[in-house]
Parts: structure tokens; C-alpha cells; sequence
């Protein structure tokens, strides 16, 4: 009997002696997973610049010692291996990991070659077969380390990646031969079930789709075969920008019903070869936007900007109003670089038009090769990765550097625009730097980057205004001339936050306009309105309002909305106190995906296990939560839970983590 069982198929999950255990550090469950799948020792100084690759070696050893304690401490010292030079597991005998028990029914399924089927005789896949995969698939409740990751840990996610996409491929291999018995043994029912699980791993995967359009044919469900292949065809179109392969689109065909029907498309109507007509290029898209000339200077970050140049990639990732773009304009009027630029709307989801504005955009910064692309994109059939191609062979004729800018990458959702982009990185020509500014991180191979030191990153902790630059960016561009004191307060009340410090700005200026000073008089009534002002400046202030629910809110799901406002009574979040807050599961994958997306989350460790809200949004969220709560009508509809709900469950929580100061002040809320 294991006493030590690690399951990290899905959410990870790790029981000692039949009780289930959760580390404090997510680092401390990340080192088991890379532990648990190797065998033998490692060198600790190999673990030491996985996990801590920003410390030198000596901190990273520290560090790792103290993991090591921990994690000794929360095993009763069972199970590792621990000596000066290396660490391991030992005992394996006591330890059941789900991966290993999955990889070993693969593998023994692979061992054994089954005779040729023939009709009459055994199906392709063998009976003990067919049990061990059902066992393998059973296993598999979902991918590697589901909704974890290490933010600051580069190697270790590209280790997870590649653990995760060669165990997926495994579990596709062990559906198709599923799927193959079953069809073989005529037994409709479970080939479907295992079929649709294929497709779901990948849903352009043409042979896994014409298997279950296939299977719906064969169990006598042929309107359900003609939409499953109508669907693909549509995915394909929207995803790839091509034509289904020969073999499904003949499969269609055979769907055709008597003729004289119409229900099937012809195959000439699929975009193969012929030629759409040109869409004008708007020239705006290409402009660099102008320079404001009452800017703040900001070396520090312009310094920044100047040794990204250097690399393949410059991120400029922050929520909304921040100054990415006023930054980058003013960086562009100090480098000598030639700049090419695209500022990025929802339209360049279509992968045809995002790379002619691409091509256009590199043409008007590189006399070189301008007209070497024009035209060329605009007719491109069936994919776009031979113009991608053709535009990254010719950008390497460039010698002299230059920079690409794509501002407002947050628009991109198309996956294969992300794949356009991401085979222009992989590719990236030597004298072409890249810059992506976004309110949202793309789903690009960002910790590939970091680990070849090809990334330099500015985020909201770096464009915040210093007290300095605020008083700069007040006086400068607001023209307002307060004291210290109240630049001070207001640069905290923002947390440097340039739209939020423009607001208080354009307010500040409306009250001295309607309660101006007497000419030749300093106004002490003047300065002790502004201060009391500054004081009671909040996120339910209506330029904070207007802003933020016109640029954030509006844009999030129903599902975010609901989350942001449930948790906003909390001065601080975690994963587990936001399940037991909203009475839900899932909450540190909202977290990360909140972080990951800018949503004004601002993390207070390194592990990512606490976080809090911007002062300035936070206080909009209670706000907008009390006014939700107000609707008492709408509320009873909804069926959520009431404002003193939401305290309780925070109270509960935190009394059972033995922190009674907050849990009082929660339960007297």
C-alpha cells in the first residue's frame, strides 16, 4: 500500500497515509511533481536555478534549503533523499504517482502487437488491451498540473509544457486505439464517447473529426455527421484562414442527400484559390501617434526601452491607462531606429488583413523593401504561413536595425494571428527588434524568451508615476501647482496610476474653477479643499466610475463581474479564500488569470498565493457591489448571495485559519 500518493493528472492533488496534504508554497508542490518524475538524484544546484533563477547561487541554494525543510517536515521526513550534493525521492515503492501509472499502461498497450485484423477474427485492438487503455484514459482527469504554474520560473514551465503536450499526445493515441476497437467491435456508444474526447484535445485535428463524423454515420445519426462536419469546416475558416483536407471534404460530399438538394456547399465555394477583392489599407492604422508636448520626461523607462532593443522582444503589458502608448511615442522620438508601426483594432482578427497591414506597416519604415509586399496578402488562399514565410526571408535582407511596434495587442484573439506572431518571434530576423504593448499578456512563448534572455518586460510596477514624475505629470500636462504634501497623497491614493492621477488632475481643476482664489491672495481655505478632496478621492468618484466601467468591466464576462465584486470586500485574496467567499471552486486559476490579464491585481508575493486589489478599483467594485446589492428585487432573481453572506464566509474562513483580528472585523461587517 503507497503512503505516499501524487496525482498530477488535472489539479494536483497529493495524499500521505490516506490523509490529502497542501503545501504552503507553490514552489514546494511544483519541486515533488519534478522530483516524483525523475529517477535518481538531482544536483541541488540544478534545482536551485529552476526554482530561483532571478537569486545568485549562494540565495538560490538558501532558498532551496528551506524548501527542503519545509517539505521534509510536511512528509515526516519519509520518502526523500537529501544529501549535500543531490536530491531525490527514495522508497519508490511507497509512492504512486498517476503519471507513471498511466505512461506504464501505455507502454505495455505499445509492447504488445496484436495479429492483422481480418474480418471474422479478433478486432484490430485486443480485449486485455482495450481494458488496460480504458484503465490509462480513466487515469487521465485532466492535463499536467492543471491550473498551476510558476510565473517566475521560466525552465520549470517549459518543463511542465512539454510534460503536459507529450502526456496529451499520449492520451490521443490511447482514444484513437479506443475508438478503433470499438468501432471494430461495433459498439457505437463507447467509440462515440472516446471520440468525442479525441476531438476535444484538439478540435482541428481533421482525422479525429472525420472519425466521429464517421461513427455518427455508422450509428444511424447522419443530420448529427452532416453538423459535425459543417462545424469543422467553419473552425477550419475561422481558425486557419484555409479548406478542409481532400478526404473530408469528400466525406461531406457523401452526406449529400437525394439530388436537387442544396443543404451541402459545393467545394468550389471553400476559399482555395480564388481571389478576393483588395480592402483599402487605412493609412491611420500605420501612423505613429503624435507626441504630446506637455509630457513627462521618464529617462528611467526610455533607458528600458533602449536595452530591449537589444533583444528579440520588448513587453509592455498594464491595465488600462497606464501611458504604454505615450511611452512608447516618446521612446520613438529619442531612438534614431527606424520605426515601424501598427496600431491594432478588433478587424485584425482576420488573418489575411492583420499581415497585409503587417507588410504595409514594415514597408513604410523600410525604403529597402517597399513594394516588395504590396498586394501580395491581400489574396492569400488557403493559409497565411507562406506569406509569413516570404515576409520573414525578406526582413533578413535587412542589415540596419529597426523596431516593429504593435500597439493595442489586446485586441487579438484569433489563434492564428497568435501563431502568425509567434512564428515571427521564433523566426525573428537579426536587425528586427519587436515590441508588443497590450493590457493583456499574449499567449506567446514568453518564458522561452526569459530563459534565453530575448525578453525585456515594463509593467504597471514600472510605468507607475514616481512621487517625482507625478509632480512632473500635475504641474506639466495638468498645470496644476499643489504642495508636496498633496502630490504625495495623490500619488498614493493612485498608486501611480496615470489615468487615475489625470482624473483627480481634471477634478482638482474643476473645483479651484468653481471656487476661484482672490487675485494677489494665497487661499489657505483653497489649499485645505484640494487636500480634502485628495482624501476622499475614490473608485466611486464618476471619472473613476465612467472610466473604469467603460474600459475594465464592461468588457469581462458575466462569470469575471461577479467574481471581482464577491471578493472585492477583501483586503487582501488568496485561492482558497475566495472559494470559500463565493462558495465556489477554481478561485487561484481566476486570480492568476486576473493577474495574467492586468485586471488592477496586484500581487504581494513572490509564490502568487496573495494578492489585492488597486486601491482605486477596489474601492469601485465595493461600490458597484453595494449598488447590486441595493437592487434587492434583481438579487432575489439572481439567487447570489448577500453582502453579509459574503462577510460571514469570509469571517468563517479566516477563524478557522486561526486569524482572529480578521475574522472579528469580517463578522462585525
Amino acid at each position: 500500500m503507497p503512503e505516499l500518493k501524487l496525482s498530477w493528472l488535472g489539479p494536483p492533488f497529493i495524499e500521505l497515509r490516506g490523509r490529502p496534504i497542501k503545501f504552503e508554497m507553490r514552489k514546494v508542490t511544483a519541486l515533488v511533481a519534478y522530483l516524483s518524475l525523475h529517477m535518481g538524484e538531482i544536483s541541488r544546484e540544478k534545482i536551485a536555478t529552476m526554482f530561483w533563477p532571478e537569486n545568485d547561487q549562494q540565495h538560490a541554494l538558501g532558498s532551496l534549503r528551506r524548501t527542503l525543510s519545509s517539505l521534509s517536515n510536511s512528509l515526516d521526513s519519509i520518502s526523500l533523499d537529501i544529501d549535500r550534493e543531490t536530491v531525490g525521492l527514495k522508497d519508490r515503492d511507497y509512492i504512486q504517482v498517476d503519471v507513471d501509472d498511466f505512461r506504464q499502461r501505455i507502454e505495455k498497450v505499445n509492447l504488445h502487437h496484436p495479429p492483422e485484423h481480418t474480418p471474422g477474427e479478433e478486432p484490430l485492438v485486443c480485449s486485455d488491451c482495450m481494458t488496460v487503455l480504458e484503465e490509462a484514459v480513466g487515469l487521465y482527469r485532466g492535463d499536467f498540473l492543471e491550473g498551476f504554474n510558476l510565473k517566475d520560473c521560466p525552465e520549470f514551465d517549459d518543463w511542465q509544457f512539454f510534460q503536459r503536450e507529450n502526456l496529451r499526445s499520449q492520451l490521443a493515441s490511447a482514444l484513437e486505439m479506443l475508438v478503433m476497437g470499438y468501432e471494430g467491435r461495433r459498439t457505437w456508444d463507447k467509440a462515440l464517447l472516446h471520440s468525442r474526447r479525441w476531438v476535444s484535445l484538439d478540435r482541428l485535428n481533421e482525422p479525429a473529426q472525420r472519425m466521429l463524423i464517421r461513427l455518427y454515420i455508422h450509428s444511424g445519426q447522419r443530420s448529427t455527421a452532416v453538423r459535425q462536419v459543417e462545424i469543422l469546416i467553419q473552425l477550419l475558416k475561422d481558425e486557419l484562414g484555409q479548406a478542409p483536407e481532400a478526404e473530408t471534404l469528400s466525406l461531406y460530399q457523401s452526406l449529400a442527400p437525394a439530388e436537387g438538394s442544396s443543404n451541402v456547399r459545393n467545394e468550389s465555394t471553400f476559399p482555395i484559390s480564388s481571389p478576393q477583392k483588395p480592402e483599402p489599407l487605412i493609412k491611420t492604422k500605420l501612423f505613429i501617434p503624435p507626441l504630446r508636448v506637455d509630457r513627462v520626461a521618464r529617462p528611467r523607462l526610455l533607458e528600458l526601452l533602449n536595452a530591449g532593443s537589444q533583444r528579440a522582444l520588448t513587453l509592455v503589458s498594464a491595465p488600462a491607462g497606464f501611458g504604454k502608448t505615450t511611452l512608447l511615442t516618446s521612446w520613438v522620438s529619442h531612438t534614431h531606429l527606424p520605426i515601424a508601426w501598427l496600431s491594432i483594432d478588433e478587424g485584425d482578427n482576420d488573418p489575411v488583413r492583420f499581415v497585409s497591414y503587417l507588410a504595409a506597416a514594415l514597408e513604410s519604415a523600410l525604403p529597402d523593401i517597399e513594394g516588395k509586399f504590396q498586394g501580395k496578402f491581400l489574396t492569400l488562399q488557403p493559409s497565411i504561413q507562406p506569406a509569413m514565410t516570404g515576409l520573414v526571408n525578406q526582413l533578413a535582407a535587412v542589415i540596419d536595425p529597426f523596431v516593429l511596434v504593435l500597439d493595442d495587442y489586446q485586441f487579438i484573439h484569433s489563434a492564428v494571428v497568435h501563431k502568425a506572431v509567434e512564428f515571427l518571434l521564433e523566426k525573428i530576423p537579426a536587425a528586427m527588434h519587436l515590441v508588443i504593448a497590450t493590457r493583456t499578456d499574449p499567449p506567446l512563448p514568453l518564458a522561452r524568451l526569459r530563459a534565453r534572455d530575448q525578453l525585456v518586460e515594463l509593467r504597471a510596477a514600472d510605468l507607475r508615476f514616481t512621487q517625482g514624475e507625478a509632480a512632473g505629470f500635475l504641474k506639466q500636462a495638468m498645470r496644476l501647482d499643489l504642495s508636496i504634501e498633496d502630490v504625495s497623497a495623490l500619488e498614493t491614493r493612485t498608486e501611480g496610476w496615470a489615468a487615475g492621477l489625470q482624473m483627480a488632475a481634471l477634478a482638482i481643476r474643476n473645483l479651484t474653477k468653481s471656487h476661484p482664489t482672490p487675485q494677489g491672495l494665497r487661499s489657505a481655505n483653497r489649499q485645505s479643499e484640494i487636500a480634502r478632496f485628495i482624501h476622499a478621492f475614490t473608485g466611486s468618484h464618476r471619472f473613476i466610475l465612467d472610466y473604469l466601467g467603460e474600459e475594465v468591466l464592461s468588457h469581462r464576462t458575466e462569470g469575471i463581474r461577479l467574481f471581482l465584486l464577491q471578493t472585492a470586500i477583501l483586503e487582501r485574496l488568496s485561492g482558497p479564500l475566495c472559494d470559500a467567499v463565493t462558495q465556489g471552486q477554481g478561485s487561484q486559476a481566476m486570480l492568476e488569470t486576473l493577474e495574467k490579464e492586468n485586471l488592477f491585481l496586484i500581487p504581494l508575493d513572490h509564490e502568487r498565493r496573495w494578492y489585492r486589489y488597486h486601491h482605486l478599483f477596489g474601492e469601485l467594485l465595493r461600490y458597484k457591489l453595494e449598488e447590486m446589492m441595493a437592487r434587492s428585487s434583481e438579487l432575489d432573481k439572481q439567487d447570489q448571495p448577500t453582502l453579509e453572506d459574503l462577510h460571514l464566509h469570509a469571517a468563517q474562513w479566516f477563524e478557522d485559519q486561526n486569524l482572529p483580528d480578521e475574522a472579528i472585523r469580517h463578522a462585525l461587517a
